[in-house]
């Protein structure tokens, strides 16, 4: 296979990182450069595979950034909740009213009450059956 040379501006630290890792693997910098061109434009199955598996844990950390979420506002929610039914446990209970409450205080009958009165007809019957008194039997 034949080479062509060609010439790409680089950064000056990338340039220094490459230099290092030439030295380090005892290859040229083209070498380096073409394994990674080739790399880049003709991904084996196996950078396929890792394209896949970084996408899917890209998905896969937004979903627990948005589980992360919902458990904060249900934990916030609950603390309100929590806060509520504790400030309504604290409160007295209400006193239950009492007759002379309701009604006032209870007013004392008299001891004799006035008895009935007697029908004035003179005529028997049962009205003034009924209403006879103790005295006129």
């Amino acid at each position: 296979m034949e080479k062509v040379s060609i010439t790409p501006r680089i950064s000056k630290e990338l340039s220094e990182e490459l230099r290092k890792a030439c030295h380090e693997r005892g290859r040229s910098q083209g070498d380096l450069v073409e394994i990674a061109l080739e790399k880049y434009l003709h991904p084996g199955p196996d950078d396929l595979k890792l394209e896949l598996l970084y996408g899917q844990q890209q998905d896969l950390c937004k979903a627990v950034e948005m589980l992360a979420a919902t458990m904060e506002a249900m934990s916030t929610s609950l603390d309100a909740v929590f806060q509520q039914r504790e400030a309504v446990q604290t409160l007295p209970a209400p006193a239950i009213a009492t007759y002379d409450m309701l009604y006032g205080a209870a007013q004392d009958q008299p001891a004799t009450a006035a008895p009935p009165e007697q029908p004035t007809s003179k005529k028997p019957g049962l009205f003034r059956w009924l209403y006879r008194t103790e005295s006129a039997a």
